[in-house]
This record gives structure tokens, sequence and C-alpha cells, in this order.
């Protein structure tokens, strides 16, 4: 895989069945580390072995695409249709969106979002959504660079 693929390198296809072994290697990457809600790390870690191991389409609608650089899967992201709580305007719910680590910071993740907004204004959605964990400082960095802002926080105490 080029050490610094251009844009016109990435292509955006649709997750295939034989990219199983690739969603399996890089699902525990967004795997977060501590939350503040008190979530049982087993049963985090069960849920991105289901990720990893098929769990990826669960939402109606929802479609998953795969970045290539050379043929080779190096991104994934998963979206689907989703509504506005408030309002119910339609809008472009990211599920996942990962990148393999030998790749970071090579234009693959933006790739994937542009190609995700592309989707979005296919089907008439007036905005993509996402969520990510507080304490994943470079996600967050990311999404900003892309335009991306917080329109409300979740926040969470445990009541042991």
């Amino acid at each position: 895989m080029p050490s610094e693929p251009n844009q016109e390198e990435i292509e955006i296809r649709p997750f295939r069945i034989e990219d199983q072994p690739f969603l399996e290697r890089v699902a525990p990457r967004i795997r977060p580390g501590r939350t503040a809600s008190p979530r049982d790390p087993a049963a985090l870690d069960q849920f991105f072995f289901d990720l990893g191991s098929g769990r990826l389409l669960s939402e109606p609608g929802a479609e998953a695409f795969v970045a290539t650089v050379a043929s080779e899967p190096c991104g994934l992201v998963s979206v689907h249709p989703d509504v506005d709580y408030f309002t119910g305007h339609p809008r472009a719910y990211v599920d996942v969106m990962v990148v393999a680590a030998e790749v970071e910071g090579k234009g693959i993740g933006r790739a994937l979002m542009d190609y995700v907004e592309r989707w979005a204004r296919d089907r008439s959605c007036r905005e993509v959504v996402l969520d990510v964990f507080a304490e994943n400082h470079g996600a967050i960095a990311f999404y900003d660079r892309l335009g991306y802002r917080p329109d409300h926080v979740r926040m969470a105490k445990p009541v042991e």
C-alpha cells in the first residue's frame, strides 16, 4: 500500500463478506477506554467482538463501505437513514467509522466521510450525525477539522 495515497488512489466500494477479516482486525480500534457510563468491560468486549463477526448492519437501511488503496481495505464506514428526534427531519447517522492504524492521517477517513456526505445528500438528508466517545480526542479533532460540531452533550453518572 502506498505510504501517502492521494485522493485518486482511494476507492470507496460497498462492504463485502470478504472484508470481514479486515473488520475483525480494525474493530478493536473503536473500543472506548474508560467512559463516564458504568459499562461492563466484558459487555463492551462482546459488543466489539460481535461487530467484527457480523453485527455491522443491524439498523434498517444501513449500508457499509470500505476504503481501499491498491485493492487493500484500509478503512470502513457504516451509515443508516435516521430522523432528528426534535423535528423529524431526515438525516444520516454514522454507526461506525474506523481506519487501519497504518494509514491513519493519510486521507482515508476524510474520503470515507466525504462519501457519507454524498450518500446523505443523495437521500435528501439535511445532516450527517455521529457519536464519539468523550475521551477519543483524536476522533473529536478529526471530525472538528471536517466541520462537525457538537450538537448536544450526553451526560452520564453512575448510580450505584
